[in-house]
């Protein structure tokens, strides 16, 4: 059985070094932004790591580094800066907090830009602007930092202020490295992480994402992002044919981790609440049921093990095999409130429509934006624990050990269509197929690179999957596109595995399916299987420039009008039952496929040499969408391709000791 793996990052490192003292802070005076366009407020993201003078330590690190780098890198013309605020997190870190959940053992990171040099806030204001409580994005339960400087601190089991932790400071953003010498000999792509200056200040250097191309017209919706040529701009064309669809081994690299069967909370289990993969008991359905119901067995023989500290595990020996009925493992998506937490800690009992809820929706929640500050103490951070957008662009990773032979169904569902992709172990032949469970929507898989001809409902092509052994699977729905890796490789689906959907695009929840609640699936029939891990994983998404305007979630604008209170909106994502009213319902009929994209008002037109950046971390990026003076990059701005995290931070205690595990290739 697996070991639970201490303290595990998203790419599975290991636990950091103990920490021990803090850098100091910074004296400068912060830069005179009189001139700036208003817009800018906290975007700039990049300054030399020679100049951007956040301690002595710090300083003297980057002097040795800009040395070697100067003589390493001198012929590839590269150049070293620093991010020093969050716009492109979880990709790249501006200054932060690095977290180590005592619950679950999960490692991640917390923006906190208003303690940094980058911060627009006076030296006087910015301690109320210092980060005193996290949110793990696994659990979800609020954990107090142990910090000085006018922090609260922390109480330990016996009511006495735990004493501040030298590694609960913040640190300084990534360092990182950036060719000049790419875009010399060649265009940039698509999904490149680009250095450039930003054109209302060219003495500021900005970092992005590279989304719209020369020539181009780009819109963004639900999420995506929509291009098409300028010159031949077809205001019909279908969302298929528009979508801006990731590189597949480019989408597997920049997934935000959602769940990891690895890191769990043990107190929630022991009070009863099963692990997020459960085997799929619903009763067996009439025959006016939903279609999905012809793919499941009425009763599961999935034998699930998950207790004490050790990671959950599931078997199966099953001799069925009715043609397409599988016995099914699937995702849960729970997000625990703070009197869930509460009820835990004080050893009192989980209420029963917690623990068996159908599902929640996978948001846009962002961990890194969610840092409570001394300011907003106060304030009541359980509705936070949400994004404010449901996201049905999922990804699955899956480690599994398979007998010689039987059927491996892998299932996505993006509202109420099931994408559904079946693997002969013995041959390694799969199948792709969609069962459709709402009505008014159909989808047909088509190839992208013919001009012409009509889609098909299902594709046949081979894996690497092929007989008895260990595999490493991974299997997406991402842009109107389905994925599949095995062992790491893509694996060829005939047209890149491209759909056309057509019809409404809503959650979707049904007694007999639960759909959106439970979009992840795991099937099998006809022989042996084991699964030692199990991870969840969602795709950007990308906000419009109205979805800023006064409000704190997007979906409340996107029909004119506003949902009576947030609150509403979160009792939204937590009820699956409330997914069919009517007024929550015409809040998606802005996505539906039928419906025409906004080429015109909300499109930003390209022309040569004119390219558009925006940052991953949307709901905090000042990128080209929201620029009041030009929403577009010049080619003549443009300094270099992102290449890699060169030197991480280094720990406060022991000191000196870097953050080997950050040192990584950007994607």
């Amino acid at each position: 059985m697996p070991k639970r793996q201490p303290f595990g990052t998203p790419d599975d490192s290991k636990r950091q070094p103990t920490a021990k003292s803090s850098p100091g802070p910074n004296k400068d005076k912060t830069r005179d932004l009189a001139s700036y366009d208003n817009t800018m407020a906290g975007s700039f993201v990049l300054e030399p790591t020679f100049w951007d003078r956040i301690s002595v330590r710090e300083t003297i690190e980057s002097i040795a580094m800009a040395i070697v780098l100067a003589f390493a890198f001198k012929t590839m013309q590269a150049e070293a800066y620093i991010i020093p605020t969050g716009s492109m997190a979880p990709t790249l870190m501006g200054q932060h907090i690095e977290v180590a959940c005592p619950e679950c053992e999960y490692y991640f990171q917390v923006g906190a830009t208003f303690e940094g040099p980058s911060s627009r806030i006076s030296e006087t204001d910015r301690p109320k602007g210092r980060v005193i409580k996290v949110r793990c994005p696994l659990t979800f339960e609020i954990r107090d930092l142990a910090r000085g400087n006018g922090a609260p601190l922390p109480l330990d089991k016996e009511g006495k202020k735990i004493d501040p932790r030298p590694n609960d400071e913040s640190f300084a953003g990534d360092r990182i490295v950036v060719s000049k010498l790419d875009y010399l000999w060649g265009d940039p792509k698509r999904w490149d992480v680009i250095v450039f200056k930003y054109p209302g200040s060219a003495k500021d250097n900005y970092i992005k994402r590279l989304l719209g191309l020369p020539g181009e017209t780009l819109t963004i919706n639900n999420g995506d992002v929509y291009v098409q040529p300028t010159v031949s701009l077809d205001r019909n064309r279908s969302r298929t044919s528009t979508i801006a669809r990731k590189p597949a081994q480019k989408l597997a690299q920049i997934a935000i981790p959602v769940q990891d069967s690895y890191h769990f909370s043990a107190a929630m289990r022991q009070a009863g609440l099963p692990p997020a993969w459960i085997p799929d008991t619903l009763p067996a359905a009439d025959g006016n049921g939903p279609a999905w119901q012809h793919h499941r067995v009425a009763s599961s023989e999935w034998k699930v093990k998950a207790e004490g500290t050790e990671p959950a595990t599931y078997q199966i020996n099953t001799t069925q095999s009715e043609p397409g009925k599988y016995d099914w493992l699937r995702f849960r998506h729970i997000v625990p409130r703070q009197a869930h937490w509460q009820a835990v800690r004080s050893n009192q009992p989980l209420p029963d429509n917690f623990l068996n809820s159908p599902g929640n929706l996978v948001t846009d929640y962002y961990c890194y934006n969610d840092a409570m500050l001394i300011r907003d103490n106060n304030r009541n951070w359980d509705a936070f624990r949400y994004g404010t957008n449901w996201v049905g662009d999922l990804m699955a990773d899956a480690e599994v050990t398979v007998g010689p032979q039987g059927k491996l169904a892998l299932d996505a569902v993006e509202g109420g269509v099931h994408f559904l992709c079946e693997i002969d172990v013995a041959s390694g032949e799969a199948t792709l197929s969609s069962s459709i469970s709402v009505d008014g929507v159909q989808v047909q898989f088509v190839d992208l690179a013919q001009a012409a001809g009509a889609g098909q409902t299902s594709l046949k092509f081979p894996t690497p999957l092929r007989g008895a052994g260990s595999y490493k699977i991974r299997y997406a729905n991402c842009d109107d596109r389905i994925y599949l890796w095995i062992n790491d490789q893509e694996v060829a689906i005939p047209g890149d595995g491209c759909y056309l959907r057509t019809g409404k695009l809503r959650p979707y929840f049904h007694p007999q399916d639960y759909g959106d609640a439970r979009p992840l699936g795991i099937g099998f029939q006809g022989g042996e299987l084991s699964i030692q891990r199990l991870k969840v994983f969602r795709d950007f998404f990308y906000l419009t420039k109205d979805d800023f305007s006064n409000s704190m979630t997007s979906l409340r604008y996107r029909t004119g009008r506003a949902l009576e209170s947030l609150p509403a909106l979160f009792q939204y994502y937590d009820d699956p039952i409330a997914w069919s009213r009517t007024e929550y319902q015409e809040l998606y009929d802005v996505f539906d496929h039928d419906a025409p994209l906004n080429w015109d008002s909300a499109a930003f037109q390209l022309l040569e040499d004119q390219f558009f950046p925006m940052g991953d971390n949307s709901p905090q990026s000042e990128d080209a969408r929201k620029w009041n003076a030009r929403n577009y990059v010049e080619r003549r701005f443009l300094i270099g391709r992102a290449l890699m995290v060169y030197w991480p931070h280094t720990w406060n205690s022991p000191p000196f000791w870097p953050n080997f595990n950050r040192m990584r290739l950007i994607h």
